[in-house]
């Protein structure tokens, strides 16, 4: 039976460089999802960056299991910058106007301790590029 409160706001933001941002769900602690902010700041080396957000299960802690994946309705290419704000009840944009989309969460993302949230360029074009990835959450420590 849960003793504690549900509301701990946080703001998960890795420090890291690269296009690839993971973060884990400690022991006695389950995120619900808020929003996702993510900012790709592609390279000048040539290819189509396409920015996801994922949340996968601790089933197998090697490889990890994908649970939800969330797609940016557009890619990006080489030297541009897009920002996409994934939120429960967004319309889902298919272009960026003005460097920015919103697209939607749909229902509330939970994931339990061991779950990992990842903020990514799927397509994996350039360790040159940099994603930012600050993911807001209710930690609601168990």
């Amino acid at each position: 039976m849960r003793t504690t409160p549900w509301t701990n706001l946080t703001k998960l933001s890795a420090t890291s460089t690269g296009n690839d941002k993971t973060f884990d769900v400690p022991s006695g602690h389950q995120y619900a999802v808020d929003a996702v902010w993510g900012q790709l700041v592609a390279s000048s080396i040539a290819g189509n960056r396409q920015l996801d957000f994922s949340v996968y299960d601790s089933s197998d802690t090697a490889t990890y299991n994908e649970v939800y994946r969330y797609r940016a309705g557009a890619v990006l290419s080489s030297a541009s910058t897009g920002i996409v704000l994934w939120a429960p009840g967004h319309v889902n944009d298919t272009a960026f106007v003005g460097g920015s989309m919103l697209r939607t969460l749909g229902a509330t993302v939970l994931a339990p301790a061991g779950y990992r949230l990842r903020l990514y360029d799927s397509a994996a074009v350039s360790t040159l590029d940099g994603v930012t990835a600050p993911i807001h959450v209710e930690d609601r420590i168990e």
